[in-house]
C-alpha cells in the first residue's frame, strides 16, 4: 500500500473513531432513554427457553427468577437435588430435560455445613443422576455458610459472572440479607437477582421457608412478598400428613401451571423414588385443611392378614376360638403396643415410630397403623406434638398422666350431665305454694 493510500485509510478510521466516540458520549435524554425500554409487537425479541419439563408443562425459564418453598425440613433441598440430577441425566422422577446436552450447574450453599452439602452431592445427587467422571466440569457447588451475608452477595454475582451456569440454585435467599422484613435489602436482592438473570441468561432459583404457621403457606417476610411478585414460578414443598410421603406442587406460574403434582418417597439408600398420590386431606384457598366430604369419612377397608398378627399386642378373649370379624374389632393393647414402639423414648418422630410399631406386630396395611394410631391419641396414649427441630411426632403419656386425664374427661361429662342447681324464684310477699 502506498503512502497516500495508507494516508487515507488512517484518516478514514480516525474519522469512524471520533464519530464513534462522540456517539458514545452524547447524553440521552430521559425521552430517548425511555423510548429504548419500549416494547412493540415488531419488538425483535429472542424466544423464552425452558430448562425442564413436568408433564409436559415447561418450566424453570432462562432469565427468570423462580422460588422453591416450603415449611422448616419439608424436602425443599430434595426436590432441588431431583432438579440438579436432571440436570445430568434427560429424566429423573417426571422431571425431563429438553436440551439433549447436560445443563452446567451452580449450587450455592449458605444454609448446611461443608460436610451435608458434599454428601448430599456425593450420596444423592451423582447417584439419581448416574453420572460418573466429568462432574466437576458441569457442577460448581459452594459452600458459604461461614462468611459474612455482603460477602456471600458478592461473590454470587462473582460465581455467575465468571462461570455462567445454566442453573443457579441460592439455598437459601433469607442468608444474603440481614432482615427478611427489610423491605429495601428484600427489594435490593431480588432486583440484583432479577439482573444477573438476564444478563447471564441463567435460570435463579431461590429457596425460602415459609411462615411457621400450619396455615399459612405464604414465604417468610418482606423477600417472601418480592419473591411472590417477581418470580416467573413458585414451587411448594411438602410431606404429606400421616405418610412418608414428599409432594412438590407448582403453586404459581406466569405462564402454564403444573396441575399435577410430584409425589415421592424415600428408599433403603435415602434416594427419592417415585410413588403413588396418598389419600391426603384437601387444603381450603387459605391454608387449611378442609372438611371431607361424607365419602371420603367412609371407614376404609383395610388389608389385614389375622394369621401373621403379633399376638402378643391383642388381648385374649378366653376363647382361642373365638375369631374378630373384621380388623376394627380386634383388641389391640395400644398401650403395650406403643410403649414397646416408643423403645424406652419419651419422643419418637411419626415415620420412626410407625417403622417400629408396624415390625413388632406384623401389621402390613400403613391404613390399619393409622387406624391404630389415631385411636391410641383418642384414648390420651400417645400426644402428637414436635420435637426440638420441629419435626412431627407423638409424646407417650405415663400411665399416671393418662388416668389424670381420663378422670379429668369423666369428672367434665359428670358435671354437663348434672342438673343445674338454682334457688325459687319466690319475692319476699310470696308464700309457699300449697301442695
Amino acid at each position: 500500500m502506498s503512502e497516500e493510500s495508507f494516508k487515507l485509510v488512517k484518516d478514514s478510521l480516525s474519522k469512524q473513531s471520533h464519530a464513534a466516540s462522540q456517539k458514545v458520549t452524547k447524553k440521552l435524554t430521559p425521552h430517548d432513554e425511555l423510548m429504548e425500554y419500549r416494547v412493540t409487537p415488531e419488538t425483535e425479541l429472542a424466544p423464552m427457553e425452558f430448562l425442564f419439563k413436568m408433564n409436559g408443562t415447561e418450566c424453570f425459564p432462562l432469565s427468570e427468577l423462580v422460588a422453591n418453598t416450603g415449611k422448616a425440613k419439608s424436602g425443599k433441598t430434595l426436590f432441588l437435588s431431583i432438579v440438579m440430577a436432571c440436570c445430568l441425566k434427560k429424566n429423573v422422577l417426571g422431571l425431563e430435560r429438553i436440551r439433549e446436552e447436560p445443563i452446567k450447574v451452580l449450587w450455592y450453599d449458605t444454609e448446611q455445613s461443608a460436610q451435608s452439602t458434599q454428601q448430599i452431592l456425593v450420596k444423592r445427587i451423582i447417584p439419581l443422576a448416574e453420572y460418573g467422571e466429568g462432574v466437576n466440569d458441569l457442577f460448581f457447588v459452594f459452600n458459604v455458610r461461614g462468611i459474612g451475608w455482603q460477602k456471600r452477595r458478592e461473590l454470587l454475582a462473582v460465581a455467575i459472572e465468571e462461570l455462567k451456569p445454566n442453573l443457579v440454585i441460592v439455598d437459601g435467599v433469607k442468608d444474603l440479607i440481614t432482615d427478611i422484613n427489610d423491605g429495601t435489602q428484600a427489594t435490593s436482592v431480588v432486583e440484583d437477582q432479577m439482573g444477573l438473570a438476564q444478563t447471564f441468561n441463567c435460570c435463579i432459583v431461590d429457596v425460602l421457608h415459609q411462615n411457621k404457621s400450619d396455615a399459612d403457606r405464604n414465604m417468610r417476610g418482606w423477600i417472601g412478598t418480592e419473591l411472590t411478585n417477581k418470580a416467573f414460578e413458585v414451587w411448594s414443598c411438602a410431606i404429606v400428613p400421616n405418610t412418608d410421603t414428599f409432594k412438590v406442587e407448582h403453586v404459581m406460574s406466569r405462564m402454564k401451571r403444573n396441575e399435577e403434582n410430584l409425589y415421592y418417597r424415600l428408599d433403603g439408600n435415602a434416594l427419592p423414588c417415585p410413588c403413588e398420590k396418598p389419600d391426603e386431606q384437601p387444603r381450603e384457598p387459605n391454608g387449611r385443611f378442609a372438611s371431607k366430604n361424607k365419602k371420603n369419612s367412609d371407614k376404609p377397608k383395610f388389608e389385614v392378614d389375622m394369621a401373621k398378627l403379633n399376638r402378643d399386642y391383642i388381648i385374649s378373649s378366653g376363647n382361642d376360638q373365638e375369631v374378630p370379624v373384621t380388623p376394627e374389632e380386634i383388641p389391640w393393647d395400644l398401650v403395650k403396643l406403643f410403649t414397646d414402639a416408643m423403645e424406652g423414648y419419651s419422643f419418637k418422630r411419626f415415620n420412626q415410630l410407625m417403622a417400629v410399631a408396624m415390625d413388632i406386630s406384623n401389621i402390613e396395611d400403613r391404613q390399619y397403623y393409622y387406624h391404630l394410631k389415631d385411636k391410641a391419641v383418642e384414648q390420651h396414649i400417645l400426644v402428637p406434638g414436635k420435637d426440638g427441630y420441629r419435626q412431627q411426632g407423638f409424646f407417650l403419656n405415663s400411665p399416671e398422666q393418662r388416668q389424670r386425664i381420663l378422670a379429668y374427661e369423666a369428672e367434665q361429662r359428670r358435671e354437663q350431665h348434672e342438673p343445674e342447681q338454682t334457688s325459687i324464684p319466690f319475692t319476699e310477699n310470696d308464700e309457699a305454694a300449697p301442695y
